[in-house]
């Protein structure tokens, strides 16, 4: 009877050692397939460990890692099951801290932001894994819109030394964040000399930056100083064609200069501009419906129609208009001397002879009449 109960306790102990052996080779067989990127084999591999020990934590989080590469919500819905309370415990402190990190990054990737702030925050100070936790505290933090509590947590990531690059970002543009936030506040309430430290900030982070030359343009307004107000905005300028008010702030700084031609330039060139881009568009519109509606053969037919008789028109060429009498005007020839009027348009594609040349004629003499 005793040797009976010795085989089977024997036998047990074999079944379960194997057991175990099966499950940390699938388990490594499931990590490498999907740092390889096979996360179906991967899934695979953690589905056959997960149904070998459900209560394995570290199995259960391959598990869900190698799911929620495969099917997202369906990871979302498995990520809320309970684990084991008792595996959990057994853990060491330090294995235990690194299996809540995983977690709670698993959590941030799936959008589970309730469940991911409780992983993080299990994780005790002191361990190896607390400034990666810390870390991922921050990133959630920004997601919520907490940007200064975000730079408390980036403050007790740093405790094991450099962040990775896009942690570090992540940090340089959470402060800009808040530091314009405080210059916003200063400049709103008048208060020259909490501007001027916040810009310093700012100027140190981002020199280049559209909100950065925005808010010294502000400061110099607060100090009462056009001429860096103008500089400042027109370096904004430069930067942000488009940037909003920066163009009627620089025409009040020209006036309080005593500078109206300056001003005057600037707002008219503008205007200037999109008319001239307005007619050229219009002529161009005009020529190219007719020639469109013209068959080759009839452009030929006038083009030589019209070589013989064309001139230009005395008084606006460069040069004589009767030098270029008789001249050959084969179509995408240029004549010396030709009109300037017709420059513009002309120069932008190739001249397809007299007949072009005559039809923006006819219609830059309707639009002049």
């Amino acid at each position: 009877m005793a040797l009976t109960v010795a085989l089977i306790a024997t036998l047990a102990l074999a079944a379960s050692a194997g057991n175990t052996a099966d499950i940390a080779g699938l388990r490594a067989q499931s990590d490498a397939l999907f740092a390889s990127g096979d996360f179906r084999g991967s899934l695979e591999a953690a589905r056959q460990a997960h149904a070998l020990d459900q209560k394995d934590p570290w199995v259960r989080y391959a598990f869900l890692r190698a799911l929620a590469a495969v099917d997202p919500e369906a990871a979302r819905v498995a990520l809320h099951g309970v684990p084991d309370p008792a595996a959990l415990s057994a853990l060491p402190t330090e294995e235990r801290a690194r299996l809540d990190t995983a977690l709670g990054y698993l959590s941030l990737d799936l959008g589970v932001d309730a469940l991911a702030a409780m992983h993080f925050g299990h994780v005790p100070a002191g361990t190896a894994s607390h400034p990666q936790a810390q870390a991922g505290l921050a990133i959630l933090s920004v997601r919520r819109g907490h940007t200064r509590q975000a730079l408390v947590y980036f403050v007790s990531a740093r405790v094991s030394g450099k962040l990775d690059p896009s942690l570090a970002e992540l940090e340089r543009e959470t402060r800009f964040q808040v530091v314009l936030h405080e210059f916003g506040t200063a400049r709103d309430l008048r208060d020259a000399n909490a501007a001027g430290r916040a810009y310093a900030v700012l100027d140190e982070l981002r020199p280049h930056h559209p909100s950065t030359l925005r808010a010294r343009a502000d400061l110099a307004a607060l100090r009462g100083d056009a001429p860096a107000r103008e500089r400042a905005l027109r370096e904004l300028l430069a930067v942000d064609r488009s940037a909003r008010g920066a163009a009627s702030e620089l025409v009040d700084t020209l006036l309080v200069q005593n500078r109206p031609r300056d001003a005057l330039h600037l707002g008219e060139a503008p205007r200037a501009q999109a008319e001239r881009a307005r007619r050229e568009l219009e002529g161009d519109d005009v020529v190219l419906g007719k020639e469109r509606r013209m068959a080759p053969q009839e452009v030929r037919r006038v083009d030589e129609a019209l070589r013989p008789t064309l001139r230009l028109e005395p008084g606006r060429a460069g040069g004589d208009a009767e030098a270029s009498r008789g001249a050959d005007l084969r179509p995408g020839h240029h004549v010396e001397g030709q009109s300037q009027r017709l420059q513009p348009t002309l120069g932008r594609r190739p001249c397809l002879g007299p007949l072009q040349a005559c039809l923006h004629q006819v219609v830059r003499g309707r639009r002049a009449g």
